[in-house]
């Protein structure tokens, strides 16, 4: 088997899809008594009477295909006309849809004046996709000092990707002076509130002692957090630690579950590891590997072993 050393996950959280419909936006043009036809009727007759929300709930029905049929043009236009009018998650889906060429041709410019107005307005997701583009020099010139002054204001109201990105830039030094301390406190942050990079980069600093002290018991219980939020890099090394015992009672079925999940979702090295585990494991004990993986897929991850 291949002698490894555990490596923190260092790629940075993307932008987000375009948001669907909030549930109250729904509920206000739907009741029990009206048919599917009535409710667009009236939804269509409010948007084109110019009220933001039905526009803003227009453009999502056309974007999900939900009661009219997909077309992402349409669903542009009428988020268009609600992001004019000042509506945050309009202007956050406009952005999305000009970063992405959906529906509108590819424009960086345009999707950062949007993701722009909508962080204005307090959007988390909008400030964490801003500094992105900061990150990335998008639409802009390269500034790391307004990427890290938006991932603040994400981070500050608990988006996670916000504060994965902050650890990152403090545990690589791209951006700010490099500072372990600083980056365990992000990825801390970030994994509690259930981001899976920063579980597993938490868990990482916690096993090498980066940050604080060295904790290898508490560094495990987040790389099997993030194992179970189905992360490939942390169920491969999960199982890599079975497989030695490394801080783990040594385990060749448990070593086979993890990294055959992290195998299936084509993570090389476990694709390698597992053929290695697989190999030694008599065929009682494969029989039983399977049937954990089995149950622990059935259980979304929770029953393991």
């Amino acid at each position: 088997m291949t002698i490894r050393h555990l490596h923190l996950a260092v790629v940075l959280a993307v932008l987000g899809a375009a948001v669907g419909t909030s549930l109250s936006a729904q509920a206000a043009f739907r009741t029990q008594d009206n048919t599917a036809e009535e409710n667009l009727k009236r939804l269509v007759d409010l948007a084109k009477n110019g009220d933001a929300t039905a526009q803003y709930q227009l453009g999502s029905s056309y974007l999900l295909g939900r009661g009219v049929p997909k077309n992402d043009t349409e669903a542009a236009r009428w988020f268009q006309l609600a992001a004019d009018q000042g509506s945050v998650d309009a202007q956050l889906n406009l952005g999305t849809m000009y970063y992405n060429g959906k529906g509108l041709p590819q424009n960086y410019g345009s999707a950062a004046k949007w993701f722009h107005q909508a962080a204005a307005q307090g959007d988390a997701q909008a400030q964490l996709d801003l500094g992105l583009m900061y990150f990335n020099g998008q639409g802009m010139e390269r500034n790391l000092d307004q990427a890290i002054k938006w991932y603040r204001r994400s981070a500050d109201q608990g988006y996670a990707a916000a504060e994965y990105n902050l650890g990152l830039i403090y545990y690589t030094g791209n951006g700010a002076r490099k500072s372990d301390v600083d980056a365990f406190k992000w990825f801390r942050r970030g994994a509690e509130h259930g981001h899976p990079n920063a579980e597993y980069n938490l868990g990482v600093m916690y096993f090498k002692g980066e940050g604080r002290p060295r904790d290898a018991a508490e560094g495990i219980k987040w790389i099997r957090q993030a194992a179970e939020n189905r992360l490939a890099a942390a169920q491969s090394n999960l199982g890599l630690m079975y497989a030695r015992g490394q801080g783990l009672p040594q385990d060749d079925v448990k070593a086979y579950v993890w990294l055959s999940l992290a195998a299936d979702q084509g993570n090389n090295e476990a694709i390698q590891d597992v053929g290695t585990i697989a190999a030694r494991l008599p065929p009682a004990q494969k029989a039983a590997a399977e049937a954990l993986k089995n149950r622990c897929v059935k259980s979304r991850f929770k029953d393991c072993g």
